[in-house]
């Protein structure tokens, strides 16, 4: 697939020093992928490969949207997505991941597919929370039907009965 070929990268034959790689990562990304979080949005991201004699520093620098479910409301909203993430390909004898941010890699490999990687630094730029953001004032953007409504469904908050039991061992003049 001539999209999937996008995302390796040649090690073999390259000059020392750094390289720019650019892409954009769309609706065919995210459809591709079967990102779970999006089904849309738009991220540029720029890949810095910078080549030593004994290893390779990949920088992953991300900038873009994507159209994520707010999970108050559960309407749509654009999210923006900015970070960077650093890895390091060391030269070895084998393939082995040594931490989360290095690897082992023959020094004969030809090439490295940084498909997964950017994937996952993706889904790693994604809030955990994810909610639309506030305006101006602070007042909150949600959808203010779906908000009456789930405050209408709201259940009553009753006062625990063990909490008064242990107010008295704190206060024995409350009793």
């Amino acid at each position: 697939m001539k999209y999937e070929r996008e995302f390796i990268l040649p090690l073999t034959g390259t000059a020392l020093g750094p390289k720019q790689y650019g892409f954009e990562l769309g609706d065919e990304f995210l459809a591709f992928s079967q990102f779970p979080e999006a089904n849309t949005g738009k991220v540029h991201l720029d890949l810095i490969v910078d080549k030593h004699p004994a290893f390779l520093t990949l920088q992953f620098v991300f900038d873009g949207w994507l159209r994520l479910n707010c999970d108050r409301c559960a309407e749509d909203y654009d999210q923006q997505v900015n970070g960077s993430f650093r890895y390091i390909l060391k030269y070895g004898d084998h393939i082995e991941e040594e931490s989360e941010e290095v690897m082992l890699i023959p020094a004969d490999l030809h090439e490295f597919d940084v498909f997964q990687l950017v994937y996952e630094y993706l889904m790693l730029l994604i809030p955990l929370r994810k909610v639309h953001l506030p305006d101006e004032q602070g007042n909150a953007t949600c959808n203010p039907e779906t908000i009456a409504l789930l405050e209408r469904f709201k259940p009553a908050e009753e006062p625990d009965p063990r909490w008064g039991a242990l107010q008295s061992l704190i206060d024995p003049s409350n009793d």
